[in-house]
């Protein structure tokens, strides 16, 4: 088994709320390269809400404009995001997300979803560890390295890496679903 974890050059003003200020919104349901996924995590936190119950408190980070959101049938999901126009394309669409600081400050969910958020944190394995969450469904880009990566993205994991990450932050994979360049 071959574990990889990269740390890329240090850009970690992408992580900042100034970066995000400006940027535009991002509407991943309408993006062929991130749609896939998003079906695949509201398939696995659908069927977490219809075994466990629709009241569940579910906290999508990172959410983007909402679309993830917008495919959750679940009575209690927020999500939460770091640039404006993401904030108010949600709002305008009807979505519970609001714009905030999650890094600093995660809030306590019975499940908590990450979508391509992990790898554009200073410290992912920091923010896992303060998540206070029982369920987690997250991915990342697959097999980035620092040869070839993402430009806003800050870290990169191969399979091995990133579940080595999460069971370190005390999460045990129940279900991993390899996504061509992503992995869920």
């Amino acid at each position: 088994m071959s574990v990889s974890e990269y740390r890329f050059e240090d850009f970690a003003h992408v992580a900042t709320a100034a970066f995000h200020a400006e940027r535009a919104a991002a509407d991943h349901l309408n993006q062929p390269e991130h749609v896939g996924r998003l079906l695949v995590v509201a398939g696995l936190v659908n069927d977490l809400l219809f075994r466990h119950g629709y009241d569940q408190t579910v906290i999508d980070y990172g959410c983007g404009n909402g679309g993830l959101i917008s495919l959750l049938h679940g009575r209690n999901v927020r999500g939460f995001d770091f640039t404006p126009a993401n904030v108010a394309a949600a709002q305008a669409a009807g979505r519970n997300v609001e714009h905030r600081n999650f890094v600093e400050h995660p809030e306590p969910s019975d499940i908590a979803v990450m979508t391509e958020v992990l790898e554009h944190m200073d410290d992912p394995h920091g923010f896992l560890a303060a998540l206070d969450a029982p369920t987690l469904v997250a991915s990342v880009p697959n097999g980035e390295t620092p040869d070839n990566h993402g430009d806003c993205h800050l870290w990169g994991w191969d399979a091995d890496g990133f579940l080595t990450m999460l069971t370190g932050a005390g999460y045990s994979p129940a279900r991993f679903v390899p996504l061509g360049p992503t992995q869920v």
